[in-house]
């Protein structure tokens, strides 16, 4: 399982990023998703154990993503969309 998208501009402040994108990975409930932020590329790797593989995303899409997700959807569901795009 592997979405590869080519960001649009590298971002500022990985550590703020991650911050933002773990607390809504714990919100929905996928708080084992193991992620790094690529600044320079601007893009979100999220790596599922359990699903074994993960994906890389814009990290703006991912935050707007996951934020769309209801309390507790479980890592079924936020593989599923995040894998959408």
């Amino acid at each position: 399982m592997t979405a590869e998208r080519s960001a649009r501009r590298p971002v500022r402040n990985a550590a703020e990023w991650r911050k933002r994108l773990r607390r809504e990975l714990q919100r929905v409930g996928a708080g084992e998703v193991s992620l790094y932020i690529d600044g320079p590329r601007g893009l979100a790797r999220l790596r599922f154990a359990d699903h074994g593989g993960g994906l890389s995303l814009p990290v703006e899409d991912a935050l707007h993503l996951l934020r769309a997700l209801p309390d507790g959807a479980g890592v079924e569901r936020t593989v599923e969309t995040l894998e959408r795009t």
